[in-house]
């Protein structure tokens, strides 16, 4: 397990003290410095937040080895100005109703031009190992033809 490992990646990423990361859970800084040496665990609630701030699932924040590009890569959506303000808003203080529906408006749209990208890059993806497992078939057959050449060419001398 790797939880107390990825609290202070994901707390690094975000470029926060201790301080200002136990403000994201209203605790202090010694809760947050708890978490990071393993001396406690964060509650469910909390992990739920690590969920929302780090854009991975629960089981990955405490399975895995996480990492700063790990991060970057899997939240590229924080790249952009615009999107890394909406991203902000949906993990901000609690907000009016109105205000909650813009947001949920613009996380749906958000959502969607990232699931075509996603899939974009997926189909790009297939299409790449499709294009290497033709390759190496390819690839392949060369080999048999040069073999078979080289065969035709004993039987010739002989």
């Amino acid at each position: 397990m790797y939880l107390a490992r990825n609290i202070q990646v994901i707390r690094d990423w975000l470029r926060e003290t201790q301080t200002e990361f136990g403000a994201r859970f209203d605790i202090g800084k010694a809760a947050i410095w708890k978490w990071e040496t393993g001396n406690s665990e964060p509650n469910v609630k909390a992990l739920m937040l690590l969920e929302d701030l780090s854009g991975l699932p629960m089981n990955r924040i405490v399975r895995d080895v996480l990492t700063v590009e790990m991060l970057d890569a899997n939240a590229g959506v924080l790249r952009d100005p615009e999107q890394k303000a909406v991203y902000a808003k949906s993990v901000a203080a609690p907000m009016p109703d109105n205000a909650l529906s813009d947001l949920m408006s613009e996380l749906v749209n958000l959502r969607k031009s990232l699931e075509a990208e996603r899939e974009a890059a997926e189909n790009e993806r297939a299409e790449n190992a499709k294009f290497r497992k033709e390759l190496d078939f390819l690839k392949k057959k060369v080999e048999m033809v040069d073999a078979e050449l080289l065969r035709l060419a004993g039987k010739k001398k002989g």
